[in-house]
């Protein structure tokens, strides 16, 4: 870890050919690490709210499970019922099951169209979604555009 944050040093001071991309890649590797051995001690903020012990470890499951996890797979992963962990999305997360899966899925997806080629159905099918209009619906509702325009805005934006 500390020869690569070295050598991320090295390729911003040095400017060699290339180094962008691989400061890019470095960085990366750096978090991937750091999700895969820290997961469980990292704290984050989700809709303003500070998550702790359980619930953090809820939200860590779903979010690694979002293309096909269900309220009723996630209450009987952790031995809870659906109402109690209906009550518990609201009280920790001030939102509900629904509500945080759905905009996870779209951030997921906006990310996908900004970072590569999939036709707008492999989208879908890599963030868990069956229906494409319903996605397309969802999307316009979130985020004030269609899929489509949203990629191509962002393209011409690059």
């Amino acid at each position: 870890m500390r020869d690569m944050l070295l050598t991320v040093y090295e390729q911003q001071t040095n400017e060699a050919c290339y180094h962008d991309e691989l400061i890019s890649h470095l960085l990366q590797s750096v978090l991937i690490y750091c999700m895969q051995n820290f997961r469980d001690t990292v704290k984050f903020l989700y809709a303003g709210t500070k998550l702790e012990g359980k619930m953090l470890e809820i939200m860590n499951y779903m979010f690694e499970n979002y293309q096909n996890i269900t309220l009723r797979g996630l209450a009987h992963h952790f031995g809870y019922s659906e109402p109690y962990l209906c009550k518990l999305f609201r009280e920790e997360a001030g939102l509900t099951f629904t509500k945080i899966l759905r905009e996870f899925k779209l951030k997921q997806a906006k990310k996908l169209l900004q970072t590569t080629d999939k036709k707008l159905n492999e989208v879908c099918d890599s963030i868990g979604y069956s229906d494409t209009t319903q996605f397309i619906r969802e999307f316009k509702q979130q985020y004030g555009t269609t899929p489509a325009k949203y990629k191509k805005a962002f393209q011409e934006e690059q």
